[in-house]
C-alpha cells in the first residue's frame, strides 16, 4: 500500500516526522511525502527538511504568488502531477494550508481517498484564512483525524457522520517527543519569555506590531522574539525595526530551525505568541501560554486556564506578563505521543474499502 503525504509548510513538515518514523513500522507500506513549496528557502522549509531527516520524494518549483489565482493553480497543479505520478491510495491532507485545501481538492476531483489529519478545529472567525481552508478540506475528505473531543463534536454537530471521524492524538505531541528524546532537549522553567508573532492579524499590522512590542517592553522581562520574515517586513516598513534592535528588553532572533525554536521553548518561562501550533506545544512543555489573537483553537486549553488571550491589548498583555501563572492541573490533552502509529494502523485498514 502507499500514501503519500503532501506538506507546504514548516508545522505540516514537522508533523510529517511522526507519519515517516511510524512507517518503518509496517513493512507493507509505502509512505512518501511530497513538498508543494508553499513556503521555500533555507529558513522557511529546507532546514525543518534537512534537521528531521524527512526524504522528499518530489518538490515543487517556486510558488507564483503573484495573485490567488496564480497560487491555487501550481498548487493543484502540483498535487495531481505527484498524484498521477506515484498512483497513491491514500493522500494525506495536513492541517489548515492552502496545501492541505488544495490536496484535499485534488485528492476529491481525481477520486483518490483522502485522510485530512486535524480536522474538526474551529473557531468563530470563518473568514479567516486558516479557518477557510480547514473546513474545505474537512468537506472533500474521506476520512478525518481529529486531536481533541470538542473537535469531534465539532465535526458531528456539522453533520458530518460518526463513521468518518477519528480520535487518535496530535502529531505534534509525537515529533516533539521524538526530538527531544533524540536530541537530549531539557525542560524547564528559564529567565526568559519567548514571542512569536506570524499570523496576518499581527504580522500585516504595524500597529497591533507596535502595541505588542510596547506592552513587553513595560512588562520589562526579558523576551526573545525570532523575527518571522512576514514581521520584520512590516516592521521595517514602519520604522519599527530599529527600536526593535535598540530594545534592552527584546532580543530579536532570525527565524529558528525546529531543534532550536524547542530548545528555545523547552527553557523559558512563559510563551507570548498567535501561533496554534506553538501554543499547543507550549503546553505540552508546561508553559503558560499568552495569546495574541482571540481565536480560540482549543477550549481546553483555556477552560482549564493554561492559555490566556489578550490579543493586542497592551494592558492586558503587560500583566499577563507580569501576573499570568496557571496554577491548575495540567492534564494531557492531545494524546500518548502515537499518533502516527495509530493514523497509519487505521488507513490501512481503512483504504482496501475505500470507494474510488
Amino acid at each position: 500500500m502507499r500514501i503519500v503525504s503532501f506538506v507546504g509548510t514548516r508545522p505540516e513538515i514537522i508533523k510529517n516526522l511522526a507519519f515517516c518514523r511510524a512507517a518503518t513500522l509496517f513493512p507493507d507500506l509505502e509512505f512518501l511525502v511530497v513538498h508543494t513549496g508553499q513556503n521555500f528557502g533555507h529558513d522557511m522549509a529546507d532546514c525543518f527538511l534537512e534537521e528531521l531527516g524527512i526524504p522528499i520524494v518530489h518538490s515543487s518549483p517556486v510558488v507564483d504568488r503573484s495573485t490567488m489565482g496564480s497560487v491555487a493553480k501550481d498548487l493543484i497543479d502540483h498535487v495531481a502531477e505527484s498524484i498521477e505520478r506515484y498512483s497513491p491510495d491514500v493522500i494525506i491532507s495536513n492541517t489548515d494550508t492552502h496545501t492541505a485545501m488544495f490536496t484535499a481538492y485534488a485528492g476529491a476531483r481525481l477520486r483518490v481517498p483522502v485522510a485530512h489529519f486535524e480536522g474538526g478545529i474551529r473557531c468563530e472567525a470563518r473568514l479567516n484564512p486558516e479557518e477557510i481552508c480547514r473546513r474545505l478540506a474537512d468537506h472533500l475528505s474521506t476520512w478525518i483525524f481529529t486531536i481533541s473531543d470538542d473537535d469531534t463534536q465539532s465535526l458531528l454537530q456539522e453533520g458530518f457522520p460518526a463513521e468518518s471521524i477519528f480520535m487518535l492524538g496530535d502529531l505534534t505531541l509525537d515529533a516533539l517527543k521524538i526530538a527531544l528524546r533524540e536530541h537530549s532537549i531539557e525542560v524547564r522553567r528559564g529567565d526568559y519569555n519567548v514571542l512569536t508573532t506570524h499570523r496576518q492579524e499581527n504580522a500585516n499590522d504595524p500597529q497591533r506590531l507596535s502595541a505588542i512590542l510596547d506592552a513587553v517592553e513595560v512588562a520589562g522581562y526579558p523576551t526573545r522574539f525570532p523575527v518571522h520574515p512576514r514581521t520584520r517586513d512590516t516592521l521595517e516598513r514602519a520604522g519599527l525595526l530599529e527600536r526593535l534592535e535598540r530594545s534592552k528588553v527584546i532580543t530579536a532572533l532570525p527565524p529558528q530551525g525546529y531543534l532550536d525554536m524547542l530548545r528555545l521553548v523547552s527553557g523559558c518561562n512563559k510563551v507570548i505568541s498567535d501561533s496554534g501550533g506553538l501554543r499547543r506545544e507550549a503546553y505540552m512543555l508546561d508553559k503558560p501560554v499568552i495569546s495574541l489573537v482571540p481565536f480560540i483553537w482549543f477550549k481546553e486549553m483555556n477552560r482549564l486556564g493554561y492559555e490566556l488571550v489578550v490579543d493586542n491589548d497592551k494592558d492586558k498583555l503587560t500583566r499577563a506578563i507580569r501576573e499570568f501563572d496557571p496554577p491548575g492541573p495540567r492534564p494531557p490533552l492531545f494524546g500518548d505521543g502515537r499518533a502516527g502509529e495509530y493514523i497509519l494502523r487505521t488507513l490501512l485498514d481503512l483504504a482496501p474499502r475505500a470507494v474510488r
